[in-house]
């Protein structure tokens, strides 16, 4: 019975590191994979597995607040949540950029 318990318990514990989190909205950290670092906060909003990334500060030709990137969320071969956008359709697991919801990062190229 105890391992039973034990197994329970571990099967939800590594379940919800997984898992996309509540609708809402969150703010992140804008990191960038060419430079390796994380260089701005974003805000992000989440309504189930559709999701809206809005601009930091700091990046040319787009304003804060602007909408930087929209989609949906699609857990990737490599375990990462990337965003996929319907209007892309020739998109493979080759994708640019990703979000890290237990670091609350989202990490662009």
């Amino acid at each position: 019975m105890k391992l039973f318990q034990t197994l329970f318990f571990l099967s939800i514990c590594f379940k919800s590191f997984s898992q996309i989190p509540k609708s809402g909205t969150y703010t992140f950290k804008f990191c960038d994979l060419e430079y390796n670092s994380c260089i701005n906060t974003c805000k992000i909003k989440i309504n189930g597995k559709k999701v809206w990334v809005y601009a930091p500060s700091g990046l040319t030709l787009i304003k804060q607040g602007e909408l930087f990137e929209e989609g949906y969320l699609q857990k990737s071969t490599k375990g990462n949540w990337i965003i996929k956008n319907p209007k892309t359709k020739y998109e493979k697991d080759n994708v640019f950029s990703y979000i890290n919801f237990k670091k609350k990062q989202f990490w662009r190229f």
